[in-house]
């Protein structure tokens, strides 16, 4: 079946052999220390990005982590190139917030430079995110569980005697 130019851009930045392997980020991006900040009580560790080749799915920017948690609060950047001809400048803003002992995405601001309309603004309150707390199944439960590949197998073999049964009707 034939793809998208855009699908096979975004599968060659992912699974591309340019990264020389299938590591992370850190095979695709530079990541420097630039320094240290406190931003709302928090002690932040600032690090620059830089994309180690061109594309439109990785960052230049900035990251903010926290000291403590060392988990991402801030993302500060643009796409290492622009995504379209219709788009100047893209800047990305988007802050998280610790919930519980997770930090979650609070808030994202986009603001697109667009060549012939101006600007565009685009941002997105996740709001309050409400953490459910749950127990562990008693052993019981936890014993009767199939494992996955037994239930894929085991799914297999009940459509193949449902699609049996229809037959024979």
């Amino acid at each position: 079946m034939p793809r998208s130019p855009e699908i096979k851009e975004k599968r060659a930045s992912t699974f591309g052999s340019y990264r020389g392997g299938s590591g992370g980020e850190s095979r695709r991006t530079k990541h420097r220390v630039v320094g240290c900040e406190d931003i709302a009580g928090h002690g932040s560790y600032l690090l620059g990005v830089n994309p180690k080749h061109k594309n439109k799915f990785l960052i230049k920017g900035k990251l903010d982590l926290d000291r403590q948690d060392f988990a991402l609060t801030r993302v500060s950047a643009e796409p290492a190139i622009n995504p379209s001809w219709w788009t100047v400048r893209n800047e990305i803003e988007q802050t998280y917030a610790k919930t519980g002992d997770f930090w979650l995405p609070s808030r994202n601001t986009t603001v697109t430079k667009v060549r012939l309309f101006g600007r565009a603004f685009l941002t997105i309150d996740y709001g309050e995110y409400r953490l459910i707390e749950t127990t562990p199944p008693p052993a019981s439960v936890r014993d009767s569980v199939i494992p996955l590949p037994n239930a894929i197998a085991g799914a297999r073999v009940i459509s193949q005697s449902l699609f049996a049964a229809q037959q024979e009707k």
